[in-house]
């Protein structure tokens, strides 16, 4: 082990020099090893911040399906349950717990109302909790029959009464109070409403809310129960197309009506969970985000058909693409300075070299053996970047954790 030992007392008699070396070791080491982590965080917050800046129903995926599925809410959310088990799983484990909205055909009010309305019924459980009552009270879901003269004239028949609430831009819009009775006629030139039997109903105005938090991730940026909108049909016709919340406890009523039952809508809205999206996996997210469109078709073709909305897919390629640039003149400038850290190391070698020929000449003339002068070197070499190489990675681990 004599190698050894004069190997050591060279780096003793040089300790300025070796502990430079070793320094400098140290820095390149540690900006190495830290550097791909802090890219690696940064390129996850870059991507978590563009998510959450964006809207939820952007950020979100949903599932729609038209027709009479049940009358037991039971069934239709075990339907929504068996659609989020056919996702990806690198898809599925990035949402969130789902949520139910059931929207009835579009109904024309008859009568008594101020304008030409028309009003939706909605089913959405959580919804109630999620609204404040200016006048009167929530829905319930008890139903009373009555008759009623078809559109058009005719022989009266048989109708279901229904309890709805409607915010307070539409009572107004629509002109209705606390207590009035709307007069309903489902509109053939909807979608759902063409596939009824000329249906007709009533609704009891039991009471007019406000939404307390309209940007609520529970709505999913879906204005309806905050207010209506205006529908033009042409130069003198619009319809005011409001939304009412029924309680679900209505939902089984209305489809226990057997040939003037109308399909209804069901849509099961999945939120994004932010926090579980990175840049790593993106690109496997997006590539399972496209199997997902190809299954789940965004425009239903035929009725009935189940079909996907999200703008997820597009979020994460606009974001893919904005990051690609940035990351390109990151690793421009990490190559720069690493090989400025590599010259660096490499002058100071060549240095602490010069100064060790005549030595190493001395030694062997004294008798020394390639392979001893070729150890020392080399345990000199361990002796001076090894130590300084595992405390550069492990200040690298503390500093960036959470990176990869």
């Amino acid at each position: 082990m004599t190698w050894l030992r004069v190997s050591l007392r060279r780096l003793r008699a040089d300790q300025g020099t070796a502990l430079g070396l070793a320094l400098l070791i140290g820095v390149t080491a540690f900006v190495a090893a830290v550097a791909p982590r802090v890219l690696s965080t940064v390129a996850d917050q870059a991507l978590r911040g563009e998510m959450a800046l964006r809207p939820v129903i952007e950020r979100g995926l949903s599932f729609a399906e038209e027709g009479l599925l049940s009358a037991e809410l039971d069934a239709v959310d075990a339907r929504g349950a068996s659609l989020a088990a056919d996702l990806p799983p690198v898809v599925r484990d990035r949402l969130g717990p789902s949520s139910l909205l059931i929207e009835s055909a579009r109904w024309v009010a008859t009568g008594p109302v101020d304008t030409s309305s028309t009003i939706r019924f909605r089913f959405q459980p959580g919804a109630a909790d999620r609204v404040r009552f200016i006048s009167g009270a929530a829905p319930t879901g008890d139903t009373t029959s009555t008759t009623a003269e078809r559109l058009g004239g005719g022989e009266p028949v048989e109708v279901v009464r229904f309890e709805g609430a409607l915010s307070v831009a539409s009572a107004e819009q629509v002109g209705v109070e606390v207590g009035d009775v709307i007069a309903l006629a489902v509109d053939p030139a909807d979608r759902l409403g063409n596939h009824g039997q000329g249906d007709v109903a009533e609704m009891t105005v039991s009471g007019i809310f406000e939404v307390v938090d309209p940007a609520d991730p529970f709505w999913f940026d879906d204005p309806a129960l905050v207010g209506p909108t205006v529908r033009e049909v042409n130069a003198n016709l619009a319809y005011v197309d409001a939304t009412a919340l029924l309680a679900d406890e209505g939902y089984a009523p209305l489809m226990l009506r057997g040939d003037f039952a109308t399909p209804v809508r069901y849509t099961w809205r999945h939120p994004a969970v932010v926090e579980r999206f990175d840049a790593a996996s993106a690109r496997e997210v997006t590539t399972a985000l496209r199997r997902v469109e190809s299954r789940f078709p965004p425009v239903s073709s035929t009725f009935g058909e189940v079909t996907s909305s999200s703008g997820l897919r597009v979020l994460l390629e606009a974001q893919a693409g904005r990051w690609s640039v940035a990351e390109a003149i990151l690793a421009i400038l990490a190559v720069g300075t690493g090989a400025v850290a590599l010259a660096a190391i490499g002058l100071v070698a060549r240095m602490l070299a010069t100064r060790r020929r005549a030595g190493l000449a001395l030694s062997v003339g004294r008798g020394a053996t390639g392979g001893q002068l070729l150890r020392s070197a080399l345990a000199e070499g361990a002796i001076l970047s090894a130590p300084a190489a595992l405390i550069a990675l492990g200040l690298a681990a503390v500093l960036a954790p959470g990176a990869t």
